[in-house]
Protein backbone atom coordinates (compact mmCIF):
# COMPACT_ATOMS: atom_id res chain seq x y z
CA UNK A 1 0.00 0.00 0.00
CA UNK A 2 1.04 3.37 -1.32
CA UNK A 3 1.22 6.53 1.05
CA UNK A 4 -0.42 10.04 -0.97
CA UNK A 5 1.93 10.39 -4.13
CA UNK A 6 4.20 13.84 -3.46
CA UNK A 7 4.18 15.61 -6.82
CA UNK A 8 7.14 17.63 -8.34
CA UNK A 9 8.70 18.77 -11.73
CA UNK A 10 11.78 16.88 -11.16
CA UNK A 11 12.52 13.95 -8.26
CA UNK A 12 16.78 14.37 -7.50
CA UNK A 13 17.54 10.87 -5.40
CA UNK A 14 20.65 11.60 -3.41
CA UNK A 15 21.28 14.76 -1.38
CA UNK A 16 25.36 14.96 -1.94
CA UNK A 17 26.95 17.22 -3.61
CA UNK A 18 25.88 16.50 -7.19
CA UNK A 19 22.21 16.74 -6.08
CA UNK A 20 22.22 19.86 -4.49
CA UNK A 21 23.81 21.43 -6.74
CA UNK A 22 21.05 19.91 -9.19
CA UNK A 23 18.38 21.56 -7.06
CA UNK A 24 19.72 24.45 -6.57
CA UNK A 25 19.97 25.05 -10.52
CA UNK A 26 16.53 23.87 -11.38
CA UNK A 27 14.93 25.53 -8.29
CA UNK A 28 16.36 29.07 -9.70
CA UNK A 29 14.74 28.36 -12.72
CA UNK A 30 11.60 27.53 -11.54
CA UNK A 31 11.25 24.26 -11.18
CA UNK A 32 9.78 22.28 -8.82
CA UNK A 33 12.12 19.60 -6.74
CA UNK A 34 11.82 17.04 -4.25
CA UNK A 35 15.18 15.70 -3.26
CA UNK A 36 15.23 11.98 -1.61
CA UNK A 37 17.94 11.69 0.39
CA UNK A 38 19.08 7.83 2.49
CA UNK A 39 20.96 9.55 5.09
CA UNK A 40 20.01 11.54 8.20
CA UNK A 41 21.81 14.42 6.74
CA UNK A 42 22.73 15.75 3.73
CA UNK A 43 26.58 16.34 2.12
CA UNK A 44 26.92 12.27 0.94
CA UNK A 45 30.48 11.84 1.21
CA UNK A 46 31.13 15.29 2.27
CA UNK A 47 30.55 13.90 5.96
CA UNK A 48 31.81 16.85 8.85
CA UNK A 49 31.40 15.90 12.26
CA UNK A 50 32.55 18.11 15.49
CA UNK A 51 33.49 16.24 18.33
CA UNK A 52 33.70 17.67 21.87
CA UNK A 53 37.62 18.43 22.86
CA UNK A 54 38.34 18.80 19.11
CA UNK A 55 40.18 21.22 18.04
CA UNK A 56 38.33 21.86 14.80
CA UNK A 57 36.35 19.93 12.92
CA UNK A 58 36.98 16.25 11.46
CA UNK A 59 36.52 15.56 7.93
CA UNK A 60 35.54 11.76 7.41
CA UNK A 61 34.82 11.81 3.86
CA UNK A 62 36.00 14.45 1.04
CA UNK A 63 38.24 16.90 3.18
CA UNK A 64 40.01 18.99 0.04
CA UNK A 65 39.05 21.26 -2.46
CA UNK A 66 41.52 20.33 -4.89
CA UNK A 67 43.09 23.65 -7.41
CA UNK A 68 40.88 26.64 -8.10
CA UNK A 69 37.04 24.93 -9.03
CA UNK A 70 35.61 27.77 -10.33
CA UNK A 71 31.74 26.61 -9.07
CA UNK A 72 33.31 25.55 -5.53
CA UNK A 73 34.88 28.81 -4.78
CA UNK A 74 31.44 30.12 -6.27
CA UNK A 75 29.75 29.09 -3.50
CA UNK A 76 32.39 29.84 -1.10
CA UNK A 77 32.29 33.24 -1.70
CA UNK A 78 28.72 33.83 -2.10
CA UNK A 79 28.58 31.67 1.29
CA UNK A 80 31.66 33.92 2.93
CA UNK A 81 33.25 31.10 3.95
CA UNK A 82 36.99 31.07 4.08
CA UNK A 83 39.47 28.88 2.52
CA UNK A 84 43.10 27.80 3.55
CA UNK A 85 45.61 26.52 1.37
CA UNK A 86 47.88 24.05 2.81
CA UNK A 87 51.66 24.73 2.45
CA UNK A 88 54.37 23.35 4.54
CA UNK A 89 56.95 20.17 3.61
CA UNK A 90 56.03 17.19 1.83
CA UNK A 91 57.88 14.17 2.48
CA UNK A 92 58.26 10.20 1.75
CA UNK A 93 59.54 7.44 3.59
CA UNK A 94 61.14 5.16 2.34
CA UNK A 95 63.75 1.84 2.75
CA UNK A 96 63.54 3.11 6.33
CA UNK A 97 64.49 6.55 6.16
CA UNK A 98 63.13 10.34 5.54
CA UNK A 99 63.81 12.32 2.05
CA UNK A 100 61.89 15.12 0.58
CA UNK A 101 59.55 14.01 -2.02
CA UNK A 102 61.11 13.67 -5.39
CA UNK A 103 58.67 13.73 -8.08
CA UNK A 104 60.75 13.42 -11.39
CA UNK A 105 60.49 10.31 -12.89
CA UNK A 106 56.86 10.05 -12.09
CA UNK A 107 56.39 13.12 -13.63
CA UNK A 108 57.78 11.76 -17.03
CA UNK A 109 55.97 8.44 -16.41
CA UNK A 110 52.53 10.96 -16.06
CA UNK A 111 53.45 13.15 -19.19
CA UNK A 112 54.11 10.35 -21.71
CA UNK A 113 50.47 8.89 -19.68
CA UNK A 114 48.91 12.23 -20.92
CA UNK A 115 50.33 12.38 -24.05
CA UNK A 116 49.62 9.04 -24.97
CA UNK A 117 47.76 8.88 -28.29
CA UNK A 118 47.16 4.89 -28.84
CA UNK A 119 44.82 2.33 -27.92
CA UNK A 120 43.69 2.20 -24.12
CA UNK A 121 45.19 -0.08 -21.71
CA UNK A 122 45.63 -0.46 -18.11
CA UNK A 123 48.59 1.37 -16.19
CA UNK A 124 50.72 -1.78 -15.73
CA UNK A 125 50.59 -2.84 -19.05
CA UNK A 126 51.74 0.89 -20.09
CA UNK A 127 54.20 1.13 -17.81
CA UNK A 128 55.81 -2.15 -18.31
CA UNK A 129 56.50 -1.60 -21.78
CA UNK A 130 57.09 2.11 -22.27
CA UNK A 131 59.14 2.00 -19.05
CA UNK A 132 61.12 -1.33 -18.36
CA UNK A 133 63.88 -1.88 -16.44
CA UNK A 134 64.85 -1.55 -12.82
CA UNK A 135 65.62 2.09 -13.82
CA UNK A 136 61.89 2.91 -13.68
CA UNK A 137 60.92 0.28 -11.34
CA UNK A 138 60.38 2.60 -8.07
CA UNK A 139 58.89 5.68 -10.25
CA UNK A 140 56.77 2.74 -11.59
CA UNK A 141 55.54 1.75 -8.07
CA UNK A 142 55.64 5.81 -7.32
CA UNK A 143 52.35 6.19 -10.29
CA UNK A 144 51.19 3.12 -9.15
CA UNK A 145 50.55 4.18 -5.16
CA UNK A 146 49.67 7.67 -6.86
CA UNK A 147 46.65 5.71 -8.92
CA UNK A 148 45.74 3.50 -5.76
CA UNK A 149 45.93 6.38 -3.20
CA UNK A 150 44.75 9.74 -5.17
CA UNK A 151 42.33 7.77 -7.72
CA UNK A 152 41.39 4.94 -5.17
CA UNK A 153 42.10 3.02 -8.53
CA UNK A 154 43.55 -0.85 -9.19
CA UNK A 155 46.64 0.25 -11.58
CA UNK A 156 46.02 -3.63 -12.93
CA UNK A 157 42.34 -2.69 -14.34
CA UNK A 158 42.49 1.21 -14.51
CA UNK A 159 42.44 2.58 -18.21
CA UNK A 160 45.46 4.72 -18.92
CA UNK A 161 42.87 7.41 -21.26
CA UNK A 162 40.89 8.02 -18.19
CA UNK A 163 43.87 9.10 -16.15
CA UNK A 164 44.84 10.95 -19.16
CA UNK A 165 41.98 12.79 -18.82
CA UNK A 166 41.65 13.43 -15.26
CA UNK A 167 45.02 14.45 -14.79
CA UNK A 168 44.41 17.89 -18.01
CA UNK A 169 41.26 18.59 -15.88
CA UNK A 170 43.34 19.20 -12.79
CA UNK A 171 45.93 21.13 -14.70
CA UNK A 172 42.74 23.00 -15.65
CA UNK A 173 42.33 23.95 -12.62
CA UNK A 174 45.73 24.26 -10.88
CA UNK A 175 44.83 20.95 -9.61
CA UNK A 176 48.31 20.35 -7.59
CA UNK A 177 47.09 23.02 -4.55
CA UNK A 178 44.57 22.38 -1.95
CA UNK A 179 42.57 24.11 0.46
CA UNK A 180 40.81 23.06 3.29
CA UNK A 181 37.28 24.86 4.04
CA UNK A 182 37.82 26.58 7.30
CA UNK A 183 35.10 25.62 9.99
CA UNK A 184 34.05 22.44 7.99
CA UNK A 185 33.25 21.14 4.41
CA UNK A 186 29.58 20.48 5.19
CA UNK A 187 29.15 24.35 5.21
CA UNK A 188 29.80 24.42 1.74
CA UNK A 189 26.28 21.79 1.67
CA UNK A 190 24.55 24.02 3.77
CA UNK A 191 25.47 27.29 1.51
CA UNK A 192 23.70 24.76 -1.53
CA UNK A 193 20.49 24.63 0.95
CA UNK A 194 20.20 27.69 2.10
CA UNK A 195 19.54 28.49 -1.70
CA UNK A 196 17.12 26.28 -1.93
CA UNK A 197 13.45 28.78 -2.29
CA UNK A 198 11.68 26.52 0.43
CA UNK A 199 8.05 27.38 -2.09
CA UNK A 200 9.82 25.04 -4.71
CA UNK A 201 11.92 22.46 -2.93
CA UNK A 202 11.77 19.68 -0.53
CA UNK A 203 14.31 17.42 0.98
CA UNK A 204 13.52 14.23 2.49
CA UNK A 205 16.10 12.55 4.75
CA UNK A 206 16.01 8.94 5.80
CA UNK A 207 14.18 8.17 3.14
CA UNK A 208 15.59 5.31 0.68
CA UNK A 209 14.69 5.02 -2.57
CA UNK A 210 14.10 1.66 -3.78
CA UNK A 211 12.47 2.07 -7.13
CA UNK A 212 12.03 3.54 -10.22
CA UNK A 213 9.63 3.42 -12.56
CA UNK A 214 9.32 5.68 -15.32
CA UNK A 215 8.16 6.21 -19.13
CA UNK A 216 8.47 9.33 -21.14
CA UNK A 217 7.24 12.43 -19.55
CA UNK A 218 6.65 10.97 -16.07
CA UNK A 219 8.89 9.12 -12.99
CA UNK A 220 7.36 7.31 -9.65
CA UNK A 221 9.90 6.76 -7.07
CA UNK A 222 9.16 4.33 -4.28
CA UNK A 223 11.19 4.76 -0.90
CA UNK A 224 10.76 3.66 2.33
CA UNK A 225 11.06 5.97 5.74
CA UNK A 226 11.66 2.59 7.80
CA UNK A 227 12.11 -0.89 7.32
CA UNK A 228 9.00 -2.52 7.44
CA UNK A 229 7.30 1.24 7.23
CA UNK A 230 4.51 1.26 4.00
CA UNK A 231 7.07 2.50 0.68
CA UNK A 232 5.92 6.20 -0.53
CA UNK A 233 5.66 7.33 -3.83
CA UNK A 234 6.77 10.28 -5.40
CA UNK A 235 5.97 11.19 -8.62
CA UNK A 236 7.16 13.90 -11.07
CA UNK A 237 8.08 14.82 -15.05
CA UNK A 238 11.31 13.66 -14.69
CA UNK A 239 14.04 12.40 -12.35
CA UNK A 240 17.74 13.35 -11.58
CA UNK A 241 19.74 10.16 -10.14
CA UNK A 242 23.21 11.24 -8.12
CA UNK A 243 23.48 8.19 -6.16
CA UNK A 244 27.27 6.61 -6.25
CA UNK A 245 28.38 4.07 -8.78
CA UNK A 246 28.77 1.79 -5.81
CA UNK A 247 24.85 1.38 -5.06
CA UNK A 248 23.87 1.52 -8.66
CA UNK A 249 26.15 -1.41 -8.90
CA UNK A 250 24.56 -3.17 -5.63
CA UNK A 251 22.61 -6.27 -5.94
CA UNK A 252 19.19 -6.03 -6.88
CA UNK A 253 17.91 -6.58 -3.19
CA UNK A 254 20.86 -4.91 -1.11
CA UNK A 255 20.10 -2.12 1.21
CA UNK A 256 19.66 1.24 -0.68
CA UNK A 257 19.86 -0.65 -3.89
CA UNK A 258 18.27 0.91 -7.09
CA UNK A 259 15.40 -0.65 -9.64
CA UNK A 260 14.48 0.87 -12.50
CA UNK A 261 11.40 -0.46 -14.22
CA UNK A 262 11.93 -1.05 -17.36
CA UNK A 263 15.59 -1.42 -17.35
CA UNK A 264 17.00 1.84 -18.55
CA UNK A 265 19.14 0.64 -21.90
CA UNK A 266 22.48 1.11 -22.05
CA UNK A 267 22.89 1.31 -18.37
CA UNK A 268 23.74 -2.19 -17.46
CA UNK A 269 27.18 -2.05 -20.71
CA UNK A 270 28.17 1.10 -18.95
CA UNK A 271 28.29 0.29 -15.31
CA UNK A 272 29.87 -2.87 -16.41
CA UNK A 273 33.47 -0.50 -17.61
CA UNK A 274 33.49 1.28 -14.11
CA UNK A 275 34.85 0.43 -10.87
CA UNK A 276 34.04 1.68 -7.48
CA UNK A 277 37.35 2.91 -5.35
CA UNK A 278 37.68 1.72 -2.02
CA UNK A 279 39.64 4.22 1.20
CA UNK A 280 40.40 3.84 4.50
CA UNK A 281 40.80 6.91 5.94
CA UNK A 282 41.26 7.36 9.70
CA UNK A 283 41.94 10.37 11.78
CA UNK A 284 43.82 10.49 14.96
CA UNK A 285 43.53 13.51 17.41
CA UNK A 286 47.14 13.45 19.51
CA UNK A 287 47.98 15.14 23.00
CA UNK A 288 50.41 16.88 21.39
CA UNK A 289 52.58 17.22 17.72
CA UNK A 290 55.05 14.72 18.15
CA UNK A 291 55.71 15.11 14.84
CA UNK A 292 57.53 18.73 15.17
CA UNK A 293 58.69 17.75 18.47
CA UNK A 294 61.48 20.29 20.19
CA UNK A 295 63.02 17.36 22.69
CA UNK A 296 66.18 15.29 21.81
CA UNK A 297 65.85 12.23 20.19
CA UNK A 298 61.91 13.12 18.89
CA UNK A 299 60.91 12.89 15.46
CA UNK A 300 61.10 16.27 13.95
CA UNK A 301 59.31 16.60 10.60
CA UNK A 302 58.79 20.51 10.87
CA UNK A 303 56.03 21.90 8.79
CA UNK A 304 54.83 18.86 7.46
CA UNK A 305 51.83 18.34 5.17
CA UNK A 306 52.08 15.34 3.45
CA UNK A 307 53.94 11.97 4.64
CA UNK A 308 53.96 9.52 1.77
CA UNK A 309 54.94 5.90 2.77
CA UNK A 310 56.02 2.48 1.34
CA UNK A 311 54.33 0.77 4.14
CA UNK A 312 51.50 -1.68 2.60
CA UNK A 313 49.40 -0.92 5.82
CA UNK A 314 48.64 3.02 5.42
CA UNK A 315 50.38 4.70 2.42
CA UNK A 316 49.80 8.55 3.38
CA UNK A 317 49.49 10.66 6.15
CA UNK A 318 48.67 14.04 6.52
CA UNK A 319 48.56 17.22 8.95
CA UNK A 320 46.15 19.67 9.52
CA UNK A 321 48.64 22.38 7.90
CA UNK A 322 48.19 25.11 7.66
CA UNK A 323 46.53 25.48 11.19
CA UNK A 324 48.56 23.80 14.08
CA UNK A 325 47.13 20.94 15.63
CA UNK A 326 47.70 17.07 16.68
CA UNK A 327 45.88 15.73 14.69
CA UNK A 328 46.98 13.11 11.82
CA UNK A 329 45.16 11.55 9.57
CA UNK A 330 46.07 8.49 7.73
CA UNK A 331 44.87 7.52 4.49
CA UNK A 332 45.12 4.00 2.14
CA UNK A 333 43.41 3.70 -1.66
CA UNK A 334 42.62 1.13 -3.95
CA UNK A 335 42.92 -2.86 -3.99
CA UNK A 336 44.59 -2.53 -0.18
CA UNK A 337 41.70 -0.36 0.88
CA UNK A 338 39.26 -3.16 -0.66
CA UNK A 339 41.22 -5.49 1.61
CA UNK A 340 41.51 -3.55 4.68
CA UNK A 341 37.98 -2.04 4.79
CA UNK A 342 36.21 -5.99 5.19
CA UNK A 343 38.15 -5.74 8.77
CA UNK A 344 36.22 -4.11 12.14
CA UNK A 345 37.34 -0.71 13.18
CA UNK A 346 39.01 -1.44 15.84
CA UNK A 347 41.48 -3.78 13.65
CA UNK A 348 41.67 -1.21 10.83
CA UNK A 349 42.85 1.59 13.90
CA UNK A 350 45.52 -1.36 15.23
CA UNK A 351 46.54 -1.57 11.83
CA UNK A 352 46.78 2.07 11.23
CA UNK A 353 48.86 2.93 14.60
CA UNK A 354 50.96 0.34 13.73
CA UNK A 355 51.77 1.35 10.41
CA UNK A 356 52.31 4.65 11.74
CA UNK A 357 54.60 3.40 14.75
CA UNK A 358 57.13 1.46 12.07
CA UNK A 359 57.43 5.13 10.07
CA UNK A 360 58.30 7.30 13.36
CA UNK A 361 60.14 4.60 14.85
CA UNK A 362 58.21 5.54 18.08
CA UNK A 363 56.82 2.55 19.87
CA UNK A 364 53.09 1.40 19.29
CA UNK A 365 52.63 1.29 22.80
CA UNK A 366 53.87 5.41 23.17
CA UNK A 367 51.60 6.49 19.85
CA UNK A 368 48.12 4.41 21.61
CA UNK A 369 48.96 6.20 25.25
CA UNK A 370 49.54 9.72 23.77
CA UNK A 371 46.39 8.66 21.65
CA UNK A 372 42.93 10.66 23.02
CA UNK A 373 40.66 9.98 20.09
CA UNK A 374 40.51 7.98 17.07
CA UNK A 375 37.27 8.50 14.34
CA UNK A 376 36.77 6.70 11.12
CA UNK A 377 33.74 5.85 8.67
CA UNK A 378 33.78 2.83 6.60
CA UNK A 379 32.44 4.15 3.49
CA UNK A 380 32.75 0.53 1.41
CA UNK A 381 30.50 -1.28 4.50
CA UNK A 382 28.40 2.01 3.89
CA UNK A 383 25.03 0.99 2.15
CA UNK A 384 24.41 4.27 0.70
CA UNK A 385 28.05 4.64 -0.92
CA UNK A 386 29.85 1.23 -1.36
CA UNK A 387 32.85 2.89 -1.75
Amino acid sequence: MLSAPLESDVIIIGAGAAGMAAARDLTLRGVRVAIIEARDRIGGRIFTIRPQGAPQPVELGAEFVHGRPPETFAIAQQAGLVLAEMGGTRWEWRAGRFQPRDRSQMESILAALHAWQGEDQTYTTFAEAHFPGEEWAEARRQVARYLAGFDAADPDQVGITWKAQTEAALEAIDGGRQCRVVGGYDQVMHALAMQLPAERASLHLNTIACEVAWEPGRVSVTARVQPGDFPRAFTARAAVITVPLGVLLAPPQALGALRFVPEIPHLAPALAGLAMGHVVKIVFRFREIFWDAVPPGAIQLPRLSFLFTDDAAMTSWWTTDPLLTPMLVGWLGGPQAEQVARQSDNAIIRQALGALAQVTGMAERDLAAGLMAWHLHNWSADPFARG
